[in-house]
C-alpha cells in the first residue's frame, strides 16, 4: 500500500541509516536486504536460473509477481490467468511459471507468478523487477532484522543460536492465521468486544485500517484532509488519522499515524488492516508454529 503523501516516521528514517553490520561477511543463511524510503524490503532473487532480480519481500500478498520485461527476457509464455489478492485490493492478471526461482538458500521449484508492467510496478517500488509473496514464503521461518538489514533463513541455520528468532528473547509474540493464502494476526484490544485482524505486511509503507461495513475500528482522530492512496490494483480515496491505542500483544503503541480506506465492496478481505513491520526492529515469521515474534 503506497502513501506517498506521507512523512518518514522517526523509525523508518532510522532504520535508512547504514546497517549495524554492513561489513561482516554473511552466512549461507543469510540474506543483505535493501530497505527503500517507504520502507520496502528488496532482496537480490534468482528467476529461471537467470541472476539477480531485485524483488520485494511482500508479507502481505498471497501472490508474486514479474515485471513483462523480466517475461520476456525469460521469453516466458502465458499459461492463464489469475485473480490477485493483495493488501490492496484485487485484479485479474496473466499468469507465467518460474522454475526455479531463490532467494539465498530459500529454493521454490514452481511459482506460478503475475505478469505486470513494469511501470506498474513502481508503485510497489522504483526499480524492480518483481515481488515475492506468500506462494514463495509459504511455510519458510525467517526472521527479517531491520535494524541490521538482514533477512534470516531460520530453517537454513547451521546451529543452534545462530538463527534470527530467539522466541525466548521475543517482547511480543502473537497468533499467526492463515487467511485467503497469507496470515493475519489477530489482536484483542482493551475495551472492545471484537478482535483486530491484522495483515503483518513489509510491503505496508504507513499503518493502514480498512473502513468496511459493520466493522468497527478502534477509536481515531483526523489530522487531514482526504487523498488518493495508490496501490497495484488502482488508487482509492483515504484520510490520515491518529489512532489513539493499538495494542499488539503486550506491545502498547500509542498516536500512531494511520491512513484509513474505505472498503466497502461485499468480497474486501476479512481483515482490519494492515501493521507495516518496519515499525519494529524485527519479526521473525514462526509460520508452521502459526506465531509471529516481535521485538519493538
Amino acid at each position: 500500500m503506497d502513501a506517498r503523501a506521507l512523512l518518514l516516521t522517526p523509525v523508518l528514517a532510522g532504520l535508512l541509516a547504514v546497517p549495524l553490520d554492513a561489513g561482516r561477511a554473511l552466512l549461507r543463511h543469510e540474506t543483505r536486504f535493501r530497505l527503500d524510503d517507504r520502507g520496502r524490503v528488496i532482496v537480490p532473487a534468482m528467476i529461471g536460473g537467470d541472476w539477480p532480480y531485485d524483488v520485494v519481500l511482500d508479507t502481505g500478498s498471497n501472490a508474486s509477481a514479474v515485471s513483462d520485461r523480466v517475461a520476456e527476457r525469460l521469453s516466458l509464455s502465458y499459461v492463464a490467468q489469475s485473480t490477485v489478492l493483495s493488501a490492496g485490493g484485487t485484479m485479474v492478471r496473466g499468469i507465467v511459471r518460474l522454475a526455479p526461482v531463490a532467494v539465498g538458500p530459500a529454493v521454490h521449484r514452481d511459482i506460478l507468478a503475475t505478469v505486470m508492467p513494469a511501470d506498474d510496478l513502481e508503485v510497489a517500488a522504483r526499480g524492480i523487477d518483481g515481488m515475492l509473496g506468500q506462494d514463495f514464503l509459504g511455510q519458510l521461518h525467517y526472521t527479517l532484522d531491520y535494524r541490521r538489514r538482514m533477512l534470516v533463513w531460520d530453517d537454513f541455520a547451521p546451529v543452534e543460536g545462530t538463527s534470527g528468532a530467539d522466541p525466548s528473547s521475543a517482547s511480543v509474540q502473537v497468533s499467526l492465521v492463515p487467511a485467503d493464502g497469507r496470515y493475519v494476526t489477530e489482536l484483542p484490544q482493551d475495551g472492545m468486544d471484537e478482535v483486530l485482524r491484522f495483515v503483518p505486511d513489509s510491503g505496508a509503507d504507513s499503518l493502514v485500517l480498512f473502513e468496511r461495513p459493520a466493522a468497527r475500528l478502534p477509536a481515531m482522530t483526523p489530522i487531514g484532509g482526504a487523498f488518493l492512496i495508490a496501490g497495484l490494483t488502482g488508487a482509492r480515496e483515504a484520510r490520515m488519522m491518529r489512532l489513539d491505542v493499538l495494542r499488539v500483544g503486550s506491545l502498547v503503541l500509542r498516536n500512531q499515524r494511520a491512513v484509513t480506506v474505505e472498503r466497502p465492496e461485499p468480497d474486501a478481505p476479512d481483515v482490519d488492516g494492515l501493521l507495516p513491520l518496519h515499525n519494529f526492529s524485527r519479526v521473525s515469521f514462526r509460520s508452521r508454529e502459526q506465531r509471529l515474534l516481535v521485538w519493538p
